[in-house]
């Protein structure tokens, strides 16, 4: 085994989500919730995404690969997801066809983007 290949590298957007993690106070309670939040943060940032290419233009059109960058690591949409595309209660078939062509500002789809990792919020009205 080569020492030269440890630490191993974090990609941009695992970095991006090991400083969102550790600046979460809420995640670092108790000892059983440090142990448990430790188990989820390598899992959550060894399934993230390589880095995304967000467009240079500012606001932008989603397009179906953008929008797919979003899922979650079990393919699914988060609630902060969601509302950083500017979503609300209830959600009808075919939603996820509507955001292509959606103009969208860098930040937001930054936003959308983080979301991937952020559970147990609400979608208001």
């Amino acid at each position: 085994m080569n020492n030269d290949s440890y630490p191993i590298a974090l990609s941009k957007a695992q970095e991006a989500l090991a400083r969102q993690w550790a600046a979460d106070d809420r995640l670092w309670t108790t000892q059983e919730t440090v142990e448990f939040n430790l188990m989820v943060f390598a899992r959550a940032v060894l399934a993230a995404k390589p880095d995304v290419e967000i467009p240079d233009s500012d606001p932008f059109r989603l397009t179906r690969s953008l929008v797919e960058n979003c899922k979650t690591e079990r393919g699914g949409f988060t609630y902060a997801t969601l509302k950083a595309f500017g979503l609300k209660k209830p959600l009808k078939h075919g939603w996820t066809k509507k955001l292509r062509g959606m103009w969208i500002t860098q930040e937001e789809y930054r936003q959308a983007l983080a979301g991937r990792f952020i559970y147990g919020q609400e979608l208001t009205d």
